[in-house]
């Protein structure tokens, strides 16, 4: 008797040995498959966000150039009519264009004096009409500039002669508002016979991008965050890093995904890395292309791990609680 319950006794050891093992090989592979899919969801999660906010983003931008190419391509009439009589016709599109687009923070032009004054010889020179909003009300003023030399930034629409969205930079221009405004500029070209004789712009304020990128929160405590194509903050969920570059805020993403080069070059991606603190993070980045000039700029999408796994991590509790 002694000798068959020490043999039942064996048996019953291997068995519930075996069972224990294979069970909890079963409960740790599960939870593992569980952590693994719920890392490879909150990625498609980030790329799918960063890829519908730039869609986003790119709509309005390109809406707004539409606006200005429209008004350039209308602009090419200019030479067979009297200088007077294009002026004052164009100052009132603009009146009913610019009264019509609260969007626009300022909407201006340039014009090649070489190109409909003939006393004027130099390869330099340029008229423009700048409208903008004070006190409720939509003002107009004319000036001459570039007389002694174009500036740089007007010099490259020049040899670029394309559209172009340029960097984001501050401004004060309305009298008697104190704050600076955070913009950046849409650029068409004006063109006669295939030749550049001018430039049609708005400068739009970044607030409307800071509302857009402050709603992306797939998961909490996720940032989101839109660059210009130098790596210049232009909207974040925290705003004081507004007008920041990429490389002062968050070197630690340059150093692990070159973060900053990706966006120099418009490519999507989507990473697993370490925050600044060390902590395992998934970020994707898309691309905002609009204008001709190959300058993208980009959304940005970085999740916390930890987050990510948190209901994964509490499936497999209630998993290890029941084996």
């Amino acid at each position: 008797m002694r000798i068959k319950m020490s043999i039942n006794t064996k048996m019953l050891t291997s068995i519930l040995t075996t069972s224990i093992v294979s069970f909890s090989l079963s409960v740790g592979y599960i939870s593992h498959n569980t952590s693994k899919l719920a890392l490879n969801d909150a990625e498609k999660l980030a790329s799918q966000e960063a890829i519908e906010n730039a869609v986003r983003i790119e709509k309005e931008l390109s809406n707004d150039l539409t606006i200005l190419r429209t008004l350039a391509q209308a602009f090419t009439v200019y030479e067979d009519m009297p200088e007077d009589e294009w002026r004052n016709l164009f100052v009132k599109m603009y009146y009913n264009v610019f009264e019509n687009t609260p969007d626009f923070y300022k909407l201006w032009d340039s014009w090649e004096m070489k190109d409909y004054d003939t006393t004027w010889t130099k390869d330099y020179g340029r008229l423009t009409h700048n409208l903008f909003r004070q006190n409720g009300n939509i003002e107009h003023s004319i000036e001459y500039r570039s007389m002694e030399g174009d500036n740089p930034v007007y010099a490259t629409d020049k040899s670029k002669s394309c559209d172009i969205l340029t960097e984001p930079y501050w401004d004060i221009f309305i009298e008697g508002d104190s704050d600076d405004k955070f913009i950046a500029s849409l650029v068409s070209p004006i063109k006669l016979h295939g030749n550049f004789t001018g430039v049609v712009a708005c400068d739009i304020s970044m607030d409307r991008f800071q509302k857009i990128v402050s709603e992306i929160k797939p998961f909490e405590n996720t940032i989101a965050f839109l660059c210009s194509n130098e790596g210049v903050i232009v909207g974040h969920h925290d705003s004081e890093h507004i007008g920041k570059n990429i490389k002062e805020i968050s070197p630690e993403f340059d150093d692990q995904f070159q973060l900053s080069s990706l966006i120099n070059q418009g490519k999507t991606s989507v990473f697993q890395g370490n925050d600044i603190n060390n902590n395992k993070i998934i970020l994707a980045t898309c691309p905002v292309i609009v204008a001709e000039h190959n300058i993208p700029w980009a959304i940005v999408v970085v999740i916390p791990v930890n987050i990510v796994l948190k209901e994964a991590n509490r499936s497999q509790t209630i998993s290890l609680i029941v084996a």
